[in-house]
């Protein structure tokens, strides 16, 4: 969940935000966060390319699940009938 709250944080201020346009200052920013959020809960810290792999996965992730139409519910449907 740390790099959940990241990504959502930097994609509700960047909507239209992918990994490789992400500033290095920004990247390195969240880099140290979130190691720093390991090392809180005592977990090892992660190298940078494991970083950048699961950031970019999750980004994706996100933008691709944000754009898909919700399905609509079960009530909603049998009241049209």
């Amino acid at each position: 969940n740390i790099t959940k709250a990241e990504i959502n944080d930097l994609v509700e201020e960047n909507p239209d935000v992918s990994w490789p346009t992400v500033p290095g200052d920004v990247l390195a920013s969240i880099f140290d966060r979130v190691n720093a959020q390991l090392r809180a809960e005592n977990i090892p810290e992660v190298q940078y390319d494991v970083f950048s792999w699961r950031m970019a996965r999750a980004i994706s992730y996100r933008n691709t699940s944000n754009s898909k139409p919700r399905a609509k519910s079960a009530t909603a449907s049998a009241t049209k009938s």
